[in-house]
């Protein structure tokens, strides 16, 4: 089956870039404007989730007393103060914060003739990809402004095969977030998981990042694992 791929789709946070910790650090200083911390612990659990649910995670930690003074508070103004944050934190990104490895891991993919997408829930995927320098790399971006469902639904993984004009059964999902593995297995597409394999171990192939890794290596180990 391997030798039917004809695409890979790249979750964006963690995995081409770590926007991830940027994304942590603007749900800490919104938690901390509303009046309490956020624990470094709740940092796994907002992996992968859109902006609805990571709130609904992140008010979670709120002191009971806080809770019934906020009860009302509009979570869309939340969200959008929190993502006013996030730009903010990446006003300065740039191609030196590409994950090891991953420049040419996605040089090698085209050359090779397979088409390349990013799949991600990020409102602002393409500006950070923009930032990255990388754009002109990519057949396809899906965003969130692409998709109305979040991980572990497939809709996002499914809208970036379709742009490229593949079936999801022909496709590697790269993800680091047991949400974005289990909506990859779910349009049943090939997945990779990027980071731990305890966390990942859902996944076909789990690898710790794309530094020395060959799309030919990688290939083998996803025929190794069918």
């Amino acid at each position: 089956m391997p030798g039917h791929i004809k695409a890979f789709i790249f979750d964006l946070d963690g995995v081409i870039v770590d926007t991830a910790k940027y994304h942590f650090r603007s749900w800490q200083r919104l938690a901390y404007e509303l009046g309490y911390t956020l624990p470094e612990s709740a940092n796994d659990r907002l992996k992968g989730l859109g902006r609805p649910e990571s709130l609904e995670v992140v008010l979670e930690y709120r002191p009971e007393r806080l809770a019934e003074i906020q009860q009302d508070m509009d979570p869309v103004i939340l969200t959008d103060r929190k993502n006013d944050i996030y730009k903010a934190y990446i006003s300065g990104l740039g191609p030196s914060e590409l994950l090891p490895g991953v420049l040419p891991f996605l040089h090698q993919g085209r050359t090779q003739g397979l088409k390349l997408a990013v799949g991600s829930g990020s409102k602002n995927a393409r500006v950070v990809i923009d930032k990255l320098g990388i754009a002109s790399l990519f057949d396809a971006i899906c965003d969130g402004t692409d998709i109305t469902r979040s991980k572990p639904d497939p809709e996002v993984f499914e809208c970036a095969a379709a742009k490229m004009g593949c079936e999801p059964q022909d496709v590697v999902i790269f993800e680091d977030a047991a949400s974005g593995i289990e909506a990859a297995n779910r349009c049943q597409a090939y997945s990779v998981g990027v980071g731990d394999p305890t966390i990942l171990n859902e996944a076909n192939v789990v690898i710790n990042g794309f530094d020395g890794l060959t799309v030919t290596q990688l290939i083998e180990q996803l025929k190794a694992h069918s």
